[in-house]
């Protein structure tokens, strides 16, 4: 047992060692594609008393006498590098070594340069931490951080951008390779946004306008009952008012409102009252087609307007929103300059300018193009591709790397010079192009190709963006919502109102329905004023009834007198048949009410006593017996008649 513990020590031991071996040879195959920086380049931070700028001098003399080109003014030589670490455009660990096999755009950009002039810089570069000015508790800025490492150092590796105040204090920079445009980033919802508003169905008309309409149509209700005269009075001693003024005051009312939604239902019964109509209906016609024009003036075009009322930082400081910019960058030296007033979010960085949007930090956002195009691309940032670039370029700008100006001391212009010439044929051979594609296909992560372009992603809101949706019409729905509701409100008191009357008169039918002789005043006004003019009609044609029967009654006693009524049944379908003729008998005779009436007033007829001239032709048992000839004759007229 002694023997087997000691061999399994001795085969993990052996184990061990073989997996450190393994550790150490990784370690220094990596070691190998590292470029570390220089120790002894190496200067605390915002401290001028030591430089490590060389003299290039005696080489701008070399040219000055053309005895050397200027393109190849550094070949040979190790430029001194001041490399700012950023993790998107540099691969570097915490001791701020950089991966040769991916040391990020920004180094393989000053390597090609560096190659096409012959220097090298691998060995005499000192990293320069970002985040480490960041910490900085001074009130250095941007500028003064640009300015130190451009004293220190012969030539400042990063995306400086190019400001007034930068120019002033000798900074100096060859052809750019970062595209540093400040544009305007938007987030597609808000951009778009419709705002909600109640009262949006008003914006048309001012709210003078608005009282005035109400007003007119108000006064033209109590013009119209004015000029009706006699019939306002008649009126107003109908059913449903009976004097009730006031009531018939809110109808007439109701009926010039009514007007403006298409319909007239007042029967004017003057020329005035004529008038007054069709004044009002013309009135109603030129509001509702202003108020049209306006309304689609209003909701639609300015909608359809709205992607191009941001067109500039001006436009957002104009509206009071509010800007994210990258911390106290040249964007926002720039903003601050122009527009004092500007409400300005400083970010992180320029990633977190992008997120501060998405979270709706703030409204807006400026930031460099090359940032924009390298973020939109991100799930982590643009996931949804909501954000969108708008409006014109606040600055048209190409940022890179910076030296200081110096044409006499240590001629470090030459340094700028150079570079500058390399880094335009780059341009023109499109190294610098072919390099940041490369660099955005690695570093994006989003599939949807319309995230990339500016007019597919404007079109998934442009699309729809003069399409009036619910905000923008959603007051309409509420004030129709509103009324609805009063209007079931009203219902509910009205049946609470009929049930107590109910209750106290009892004066409803079986069916629940108001008995029309004891409260008239509580039906229908319109079916009212039917049933009157109704039983106008009807008595005048009752009165006619009657007095044709009275003239049949006439004829039926000549008849008599010549002793052909009472047995002759064919000459008094005759005469009936010749009473037909006349078209108002026929048609009165039809109704029930007017045979009714004849009946009547032939029995009345019936039982008056005959005529002296008459009863000599009688029997005295025909005249003290009741006619019961003429009583059968009767309804046999009406039958006839009635058959005919």
């Amino acid at each position: 047992m002694k023997a087997a513990s000691i061999f399994a020590s001795l085969v993990a031991s052996a184990i061990y060692t073989l997996f450190l071996a393994a550790s150490q040879y990784e370690v220094a195959a990596d070691d190998q594609f590292l470029w570390v920086p220089n120790p002894d380049l190496k200067v605390q931070l915002f401290d001028y008393s030591s430089t490590k700028r060389q003299n290039f001098c005696a080489l701008q003399d070399q040219i000055d006498a053309g005895q050397l080109e200027l393109r190849d003014a550094l070949n040979g030589l190790n430029l001194n590098v001041a490399l700012l670490l950023d993790d998107k455009y540099v691969t570097y660990d915490e001791d701020g070594n950089v991966d040769s096999r991916d040391p990020g755009l920004v180094v393989e950009i000053l390597d090609e340069a560096s190659k096409r002039a012959g220097f090298t810089w691998q060995n005499s570069f000192a990293s320069v931490s970002k985040d480490e000015f960041r910490a900085w508790t001074g009130e250095e800025t941007w500028t003064d951080f640009l300015m130190w490492t451009i004293s220190t150092y012969d030539v400042s590796i990063n995306w400086w951008s190019s400001t007034p105040e930068r120019l002033t204090k000798g900074a100096v920079y060859p052809r750019g390779w970062y595209e540093g445009s400040f544009i305007i980033v938007s987030k597609l919802e808000a951009f778009f946004k419709s705002e909600f508003s109640a009262f949006s169905w008003m914006r048309p008309f001012t709210g003078n306008v608005w009282l005035g309409i109400v007003l007119t149509l108000f006064i033209t209700g109590i013009v119209a009952l004015f000029v009706e005269g006699r019939s306002f009075k008649d009126l107003s001693k109908m059913a449903p008012f009976k004097g009730n003024y006031v009531s018939l005051t809110v109808s007439y009312v109701y009926q010039m409102f009514l007007v403006v939604t298409g319909h007239l239902d007042v029967m004017t019964r003057t020329h005035s009252g004529q008038i007054v109509s069709f004044s009002i209906c013309l009135f109603c016609l030129f509001i509702v087609s202003t108020y049209t024009a306006n309304l689609a003036s209003f909701l639609v075009i300015q909608k359809a307007a709205s992607s191009e009322q941001v067109n500039s930082v001006g436009d957002i400081v104009k509206f009071g929103k509010s800007i994210c910019v990258y911390g106290d960058t040249a964007a926002n030296i720039a903003i601050r300059d122009q527009y004092p007033t500007a409400s300005i979010v400083k970010r992180t960085d320029e990633r977190d300018v992008m997120i501060g949007l998405n979270e709706a930090e703030c409204d807006y956002g400026v930031m460099s193009l090359a940032a924009y195009e390298l973020f939109r691309g991100q799930i982590d940032v643009n996931g949804d591709c909501d954000l969108m670039r708008i409006g014109r370029n606040f600055r048209d700008l190409e940022d890179g790397f910076a030296t200081l100006s110096d044409a006499g001391t240590l001629c470090t212009s030459l340094v700028r010079d150079v570079l500058n010439i390399h880094l335009q044929d780059m341009h023109n051979e499109e190294f610098i192009d072919n390099a940041w594609n490369r660099y955005y296909s690695d570093k994006h992560n989003v599939d949807d190709a319309a995230c990339y372009d500016d007019s597919a992603t404007g079109n998934k809101s442009t699309a729809t963006k003069t399409t009036l949706d619910f905000l923008n019409l959603g007051g309409i729905f509420l004030l129709h919502g509103a009324l609805l509701i009063v209007a079931i409100l009203v219902y509910f008191w009205e049946s609470l109102m009929r049930k107590r009357g109910k209750k106290e008169d009892h004066s409803f039918d079986n069916g629940g329905r108001l008995t029309a002789r004891r409260h008239p005043e509580r039906l229908n006004s319109m079916q009212m004023l039917q049933n009157e003019k109704l039983t106008k009609d009807m008595d005048q044609l009752s009165q006619k009834v009657d007095d044709m029967a009275r003239s049949l009654d006439r004829i039926t006693r000549i008849l008599e007198k010549s002793n052909g009524f009472n047995n002759d049944n064919d000459n008094d379908l005759s005469v009936a048949e010749s009473f037909m003729d006349n078209p108002n008998f026929n048609e009165s005779l039809r109704n029930p009410a007017s045979i009714h009436s004849y009946r009547r007033s032939r029995h009345v007829k019936s039982e008056r006593p005959r005529s002296r001239s008459s009863s000599k032709h009688r029997t005295p048992q025909e005249v003290t017996t009741p006619d019961k000839t003429d009583m059968s004759c009767g309804v046999i007229d009406l039958s006839i008649i009635t058959k005919v």
